[in-house]
């Protein structure tokens, strides 16, 4: 039987993919590069080839491209503007105008006047529905 030239990876050494990060490139004991990747979620030597740079690349642009996607939705997120209730408008008027005649209050005083008169106000409907729209 004539044996055939076997080939090693870098477990035949010992190195257990596990403990290196992914794309980490090691001599075998065949004096071949190897490459951990994962396969069927483990952590495995496999023979460095022209493939594995491709999928290395492409790996890390589907990272870059899933962090900026990430981090437009996070913009989107803190650009949303609130909704216009009523409250909502009530309240940005009265400061305006609290704002003109009232040079005195700070920001939370006229705020705090605004809401308690939002609570005297919200159950008039028509006297609310007159001060917002006209």
């Amino acid at each position: 039987m004539n044996k055939i030239n076997k080939i090693k990876s870098p477990a035949y050494f010992g190195k257990i993919a596990s403990n290196y990060k992914l794309y980490d490139i090691e001599i075998g004991a065949d004096h071949l590069e190897w490459c951990v990747v994962i396969k069927n979620n483990r952590y495995v030597w496999i023979r460095k080839t022209e493939d594995i740079e491709l999928m290395k690349s492409e790996l890390n642009n589907n990272v870059s491209y899933i962090n900026e996607s990430l981090d437009t939705k996070c913009d989107k997120k803190l650009k949303i503007k609130k909704k216009y209730t009523q409250y909502n408008e009530y309240l940005e008027k009265k400061m305006k105008e609290l704002k003109e005649s009232n040079m005195d209050l700070t920001p939370k005083n006229l705020f705090s006047v605004a809401v308690k008169e939002w609570h005297i106000i919200k159950n008039n409907k028509e006297e609310l529905n007159k001060y917002l729209y006209t």
